[in-house]
This record gives structure tokens, sequence and C-alpha cells, in this order.
């Protein structure tokens, strides 16, 4: 595994910006300056190219259509765009300065709220007094109500997979705080990704009631990082994990210290301690639906009884395993694909797994966190050639807001309150169980 390169970029494009023209507008100019901004058509998601070079190379967004171009220089695009179309307002997506357009005058958005709210959307900081605090109820541009840390993540590449592993993991709360609090501009370009995503997802100051990982998507295909996975969200969720702890000297420890269990792995002939980020629990077999029926019908299984996998002991002439070290933040994996099969979705073990409220293993208490859930969406006026083809997955995450103890299912294009009792009536596939005592 290759480390990705740190951004060298950054203090190459702040020196040429220095090079603008540093001129204080007359208070008029800058409030009719000011008011061509419309932040409706702003979207920081996306990736940082300019719509015309298809260059990533000092781009600036227009404040007035939300496009991107590249440069300020004469005959630049974002140049000839400001002349062609009147709008002069531009913000550098790398250095977040402010710039008018043509004559190249920077202008300082310091204790100015509407160019302050730009930056807060486009990168928000935060102090911890602030994070303790939250989830908190929010409004976006059209008065929308939402609750930061729980709005729906979206991709343009149908990665949906990809957008519950993000919320998944921005409720992993050490990672959580120090994606959102540390600087890290030092980091690789991977890691700063990740932190922009998780900081947009507990933003407070949302333009919009939802996020893009645009960017974080197009990242992770265009360096073939992803592009050999599976569309399964364990398997995506276990190499971020083991990724994030290459890739970081910093993520690596928070990561081994709340994430990472020990397991003793016994046969009649060796025994072995293995770190592990997941458990996987195979499920019993006869689950698939059959016509006519729906989750009604199906058999229920105690996830106490897919434990002993791990909390019985063998015999002494076949292997077992025992838990050594319970991690802060236990991940449950479902087993319910046969990707051997050829229909492995249609096929898949769709058995309902029923769970406590509070779940103990070896002294050691959790209480359910995150359920990422499968369910497969049919158009009614599918084709027999459609028919025998496999399903296509999808996936929604259900998140606990611990302040209010309420469930919020999430997904590509909702968020819905959701019965904490009625939960297990769903395909569970991850889950994301969160220590209660020392």
């Amino acid at each position: 595994m290759q480390k990705l390169k740190r951004r060298s970029s950054r203090s190459n494009i702040r020196e040429e910006s220095s090079k603008k023209i540093k001129q204080n507008l007359s208070d008029e100019s800058k409030r009719r300056l000011l008011q061509t901004v419309n932040l409706h058509k702003l979207d920081f998601g996306l990736e940082k190219i300019c719509s015309v070079t298809l260059s990533k190379l000092n781009v600036y967004c227009c404040l007035v259509c939300g496009k991107y171009f590249q440069g300020h220089n004469e005959k630049s695009p974002a140049f000839l765009h400001s002349i062609n179309n009147n709008h002069n307002l531009f913000f550098n997506l790398y250095t977040s300065d402010f710039i008018k357009l043509p004559d190249a005058i920077l202008i300082e958005g310091d204790h100015e709220p509407l160019l302050e709210s730009i930056k807060a959307a486009f990168f928000p900081k935060y102090s911890h007094e602030e994070i303790v605090a939250f989830p908190k109820k929010c409004k976006d541009l059209n008065k929308r109500l939402y609750v930061n840390g729980f709005v729906r993540v979206t991709n343009s590449s149908s990665l949906d997979h990809l957008n519950v592993i993000l919320l998944l993991l921005s409720h992993v709360t050490p990672l959580r705080d120090w994606l959102l609090l540390s600087d890290v501009s030092a980091e690789s370009t991977f890691v700063q990704g990740l932190s922009n995503i998780v900081r947009k997802i507990w933003s407070p100051y949302l333009f919009k009631n939802h996020v893009s990982a645009d960017e974080f998507a197009d990242f992770l295909t265009v360096q073939n990082l992803i592009n050999k996975l599976r569309n399964d969200p364990a398997d995506l969720l276990i190499w971020m994990l083991n990724f994030m702890a290459f890739d970081s000297k910093a993520l690596k420890r928070i990561l081994h210290e709340s994430c990472q269990g020990k397991i003793n792995f016994n046969t009649r002939k060796t025994s072995q301690i293995l770190p592990f980020w997941k458990l996987s629990l195979d499920l019993p077999v006869n689950s698939i639906l059959k016509e006519g029926q729906n989750a009604n019908n199906l058999h229920h299984v105690d996830l106490h009884d897919l434990l002993r996998k791990f909390t019985s002991k063998g015999n002494s002439n076949s292997k077992n395993y025992s838990l050594e070290k319970l991690p802060h933040f236990l991940v449950l994996h479902y087993n319910r694909f046969d990707f051997k099969s050829e229909y492995p979705v249609k096929n898949r073990n769709q058995i309902l797994v029923q769970y406590p409220s509070v779940l103990k293993l070896k002294e050691v208490e959790y209480v359910l966190q995150a359920n990422v859930v499968h369910y497969v969406k049919r158009n009614p006026n599918i084709s027999k050639r459609q028919l025998a083809q496999d399903d296509v997955s999808n996936w929604k995450i259900q998140l606990c807001n611990e302040l209010t103890k309420k469930w919020i299912e999430i997904d590509a294009n909702q968020t819905t309150n959701k019965d904490a009792e009625l939960l297990f009536l769903n395909e569970t596939y991850l889950q994301v169980w969160k220590r209660t005592n020392p």
C-alpha cells in the first residue's frame, strides 16, 4: 500500500495569490459587489476542476453562478468569464481568498458576515466547546430544519455504500473529534478530504440540508483506491480503517485505541492472538423470501446466539475463538451474501436479527449507535430480461441521537425518524456498538 503524497502546491498557490493587487474598494462598491453573490448556487462538494479547461490548478468558484474556473490572470477562464458575464466576485478553492475580477483586487473577508459564511460552508472550523454541544437543530438557506451530524450524504456516482460509511465513521467520536479539531494541512490528500466531509456532515452552517461527497468519491476512483472493491459497505469500512491507520500516525493511534479489538484463535495444535476491526457473524440458512412473502414471514435469530461463535468454548478437536480485548466501538458484520453465487443479492440471507437494547460481552456493556441496512428497490415495470438479472443492493443507515435518544434513518434521498423497537425489522448488515462502561 503506497502512501498518498501530501499537498505541496498550496504554498505555491498562496504565493501566486499574494501577487494580486491589494486595493481597498469603497464601501459602496463593495456593497454592490456583495449584492451579486448567490449562495443558493454554491456547491463546494464538487471536484475542484475548471469547467472550461478541466484543470485542477488554481481553481476559483464564481460566487454569482457557482461555476468553477481556472486562474485570474488575463485570458484565463475566470478572467474571461468575469468580462463576458459581468460576474466579478470569485473565491479561490485552495487559499480561501476572495478576488474581484477582471481587475484582480483582493477582497478582505474578515468581519464581513456574507464572506465569512462562505468560508464556513467551504471548510467549517470548530472549537472543543462547540462540538461537546453537538448535535443541534439547524436551518439551511431555505429555512429547512436539519440536525447536524444526521444529514443526507450524496454522490453522483451512486456509491450509496460510501455515503453510509462516511456517516458511520463520522459518529465514531474520537475519530470525529480529531477530524473536526485538528490542522490536517500536513496530512495526505485522503485525510484532508475525509476531514472536509466530516466537517460538513457536522456543520451547523450548511447552505443546503445535505452534503455532497462527489469530490471525495472522485478522488477515490481516480486514484484507483476502491475500484477493485465490491460495492459492499463492510469491505469499504475495513479498507478505510486500514488505509487511515497506514496513512496517518495520529489516526493509527486513535483507531487502534478505540476501534481495534483482539481475538484468541485456537486450534488443537496452535493458539494465536489476532487483531480485528469487526466481528463477522454467520446467519442461519433458510431465509430467502418466496413469492407472496414479506418481512413478517421471515424467521428471527437472536444476536446472542450468533455471538456464541466467540463466547462459547469449542471442543479440543475444533478451532474456536475467544475475545481477548474488546474495543470501545465494536463493529458487527452479518454475513448475508454468498458472492460465489450467480445471484448473490437475490439469494442473500434475509433472516432478521433481534438484538437487545444493551449488549453485554465479558462484563463489558454496549449500546447500539449505528445500524447499516440493506434493501432492494425494484422497478414495477421491470422487463423479463432485467428480471433474469441479479437485484441491485441499496444501503441506508440508522443513527442514534445520543442527546434525544431518538433514531434517524438516512439514505441519499431523505431522513426519517425511526422507532427503536422496530429497527430489527430490516436487513441489518453492519452495526456499531458503543461501550458504556470503562
